[in-house]
């Protein structure tokens, strides 16, 4: 509750002040830092380049010019400067908040890989600068490096701290698909940042990220192993067989629970043609959604490529989806063509990606 109240009220404090501009509550918010450093040990480290920070890129730009009678020369520019710095700022204070948070994700990050976003990010920026127009209308979306280095900058940040961690989300927001040289200086804000953070040694060596794609792969390749093992039973007790859709449901998901913390079943999706449905597991840290299908006798290949084809238009719509895979167990040999059935699924989305496999194949 307190590590939520400080960041809000950090967030409140900047956003306001980019705003406004006001020397008062900018000065408060230099003192609150220190104070909230006191409270953690993690902040206690970087609460002296947080606070020199503040004073350089705010009190400097900002209020010397006002002592002096005028914003700036460019009103355009100094409020831009403060807006970035803003974000900036924020996203790394929350970031240092977030540490703790971060025990499962991969560091791949370093200085020289971030060197390299910073220079490919300013040759864009030059290259489009123009003194006729404000950053703000000068559209960059559709430029071949552009979207190069976006793809780059945000593969390199979701593969090292993952897509819950703030710096990536910081700079996602900050590169819309359509954005402008704007948004450019933006991300460049966030990518010097993460550049001082490490050298300032903020960030931790921690552990590979999960693999889920892999994870869920690996488990339908050897489901059918599994059945089959189940039924060598010792001193000829009753065997465990897998009969209907329902086995497969509780046999995958006693495996998910070897690999999955929170595995959430029956989740509630959205409403399509009029129903709704309920899908078989949802994995909520890794916004990824399972669905379950046995063939049988009434559910071969045309009627099991029905139903996922109305599943994939239902989980389109779900806030939290992002990947709906589709494990589809055929044993006795429904589905006379696995390998085409999968890749008349297993296309690019625009808002979902679907993984079909179909085992044993």
């Amino acid at each position: 509750m307190l590590r939520s109240h400080l960041v809000c009220s950090t967030r409140w404090s900047l956003q306001r002040s980019s705003y406004y501009k006001s020397s008062a509550r900018l000065a408060r918010l230099v003192c609150f830092i220190v104070r909230t450093a006191q409270l953690s040990h993690t902040l206690r480290a970087g609460a002296q380049s947080l606070c020199q920070s503040v004073r350089q890129l705010f009190v400097s730009s900002i209020l010397s010019s006002r002592l002096s009678g005028s914003l700036c020369s460019n009103p355009h520019s100094a409020r831009s400067q403060l807006r970035y710095s803003a974000l900036a700022f924020t996203t790394r204070y929350h970031f240092i908040y977030s540490l703790a948070d971060m025990k499962t994700k991969k560091q791949l990050l370093n200085e020289k890989t971030i060197d390299a976003l910073i220079h490919e990010g300013k040759e864009i920026r030059i290259l489009n600068n123009t003194s006729d127009n404000s950053p703000d209308d000068v559209g960059v979306g559709n430029l071949p490096d552009f979207v190069a280095w976006r793809t780059k900058v945000l593969h390199c940040f979701s593969t090292s701290l993952g897509t819950d961690n703030h710096y990536y989300m910081g700079l996602k927001s900050s590169l819309p698909i359509y954005s402008t040289l704007l948004n450019v200086i933006q991300a460049l804000s966030i990518l010097q940042a993460v550049r001082q953070d490490l050298e300032a040694g903020h960030f931790e060596q921690v552990q590979p990220q999960h693999d889920v794609i892999g994870t869920l792969v690996m488990l339908c390749e050897r489901f059918d192993k599994v059945v089959k093992q189940l039924r060598k039973r010792h001193g000829n007790k009753p065997t465990l067989d897998v009969e209907n859709e329902y086995d497969v449901q509780d046999l995958l998901h006693a495996l998910l629970m070897v690999h999955f913390d929170d595995i959430r079943p029956e989740e509630w999706t959205p409403s399509y043609a009029g129903t709704s449905s309920r899908i078989d597991f949802f994995l909520q840290e890794h916004d990824v959604m399972i669905e379950v299908k046995k063939t049988r006798s009434n559910l071969k290949n045309r009627e099991t490529g029905d139903q996922l084809a109305i599943d994939i238009e239902r989980y389109s719509t779900h806030p939290f989806c992002k990947l709906l895979f589709c494990f589809v167990y055929d044993p006795d040999g429904y589905i006379a063509n696995p390998t085409g059935f999968e890749n008349s699924f297993n296309r690019p989305r625009k808002d979902l990606d679907v993984k079909v496999m179909v085992r044993p194949s």
